[in-house]
């Protein structure tokens, strides 16, 4: 099994203090590292069988000395690139070296359609500045696309509309607005703008920001505001992407990778808990021989079970479930082969349990 979307965190580093990152609520036990070199070349004998190769990880990609070497590093063995930064680098030798690679997208992370805002949320950072810095990125000629993104919380979000229009000002290309779905602290919790039921005041935002994109040219891509316990996978699809760390661990995801030293605390609908940083194994022993072997496999599985019992859920509710084939393929997907159909639970497989309690399993 070769993944779809390898992201690899470049770095652990930034240079912002932004008030809703882990690097800064966390900052006692965070490990600031590049990724080393050698750990790097590691994935590259795999990224052309890959739909495209992320730069991204907790940390500012663009603070890494080698960055341009790994990115042309990727292009050159047939593997599609993009990235995602705070914008504060990107500068007119940025611009440049982004369009003479060919990078397939550059993500510029904002916190508002206003200066105000976005300043406030983001130290360090000038909105001012970026949008300058974009500005330029779109000026010049061969730039790849851009995209605007914005978290969601409850002190930016009716800016979502404004920031489609600015998005079309700097002759973007898409605007997304995922939530702030990692949560660690009680302060964090009440920074969320999605709930357990729709707030239409918040859905009236993001329809007016839909309207004014499709007015306006620009793609707008919101996250669900609305969690829910049935989420047989969740976005950042862990049956076929995968993540490499800074420190060259191979890991379903960026949240079960992070940075820290100890447990990763977590808060979800009001429970606390915490638990640990979860790796398949090293890039250095080969990613395709990680990404197989059984710890993999296992967490794998689980979600592989949740995805057909969704499919067969949905052939359900079309009257098939009196065709045998169904009725087998759920009594083998609930590991209860030898039960009669009476007794095999209703429920939705688990999840892994390093997964149970993550936002993103709740579709948001």
């Amino acid at each position: 099994m070769l993944p779809r979307i390898i992201q690899v965190e470049v770095s652990t580093r930034c240079q912002l203090r932004c008030r809703f990152c882990p690097r800064t609520l966390l900052k006692d036990r965070w490990v600031s590292l590049d990724i080393n070199r050698e750990w790097f070349t590691q994935i590259l004998p795999y990224v052309r069988n890959a739909e495209l190769v992320h730069l991204q990880g907790w940390g500012e990609p663009l603070l890494h000395p080698d960055i341009w070497n790994m990115a042309r590093a990727i292009k050159e063995r047939g593997g599609r690139v993009s990235l995602t930064t705070n914008g504060v680098l990107l500068n007119d030798s940025a611009v440049q070296q982004i369009c003479q690679i060919g990078f397939a997208f550059i993500a510029v992370s904002v916190a508002g359609a206003k200066s105000a805002t976005h300043d406030s949320l983001r130290a360090g950072s000038s909105l001012e500045q970026i949008c300058k810095n974009i500005a330029g990125l779109s000026a010049a000629r061969s730039h790849p696309d851009i995209h605007l993104v914005m978290q969601m919380m409850k002190s930016n979000v009716s800016e979502l509309p404004a920031l489609v229009d600015l998005a079309a000002e700097l002759k973007a290309d898409r605007v997304i607005a995922p939530n702030l779905d990692y949560i660690p602290d009680a302060e964090t919790e009440a920074l969320k703008t999605f709930g357990t039921a729709a707030d239409p005041h918040l859905h009236d935002i993001v329809e007016e920001a839909e309207k004014r994109g499709k007015k306006r040219g620009i793609q707008v891509y919101a996250y669900p505001l609305e969690s829910r316990d049935n989420s047989p996978l969740c976005s950042d699809d862990p049956l076929h992407n995968t993540v490499v760390s800074v420190r060259g661990e191979v890991s379903p995801c960026v949240y079960l990778c992070l940075p820290v030293e100890g447990t990763i605390p977590r808060i979800s609908r009001g429970r606390v808990s915490a638990v640990d940083r979860f790796i398949y194994g090293n890039a250095q022993d080969g990613l395709d021989k990680v990404l197989e072997n059984a710890q993999a496999k296992e967490f794998r599985l689980a979600f592989d079970r949740r995805v057909e019992y969704s499919r067969l859920n949905a052939a359900e509710s079309m009257a098939l479930l009196t065709l045998p084939g169904i009725r087998g393929a759920r009594k083998i997907l609930q590991g209860q082969e030898k039960q009669p159909l009476t007794e095999v639970t209703e429920a939705m497989p688990p999840a892994p349990a390093q997964c149970r309690g993550c936002y993103k399993l709740q579709g948001i």
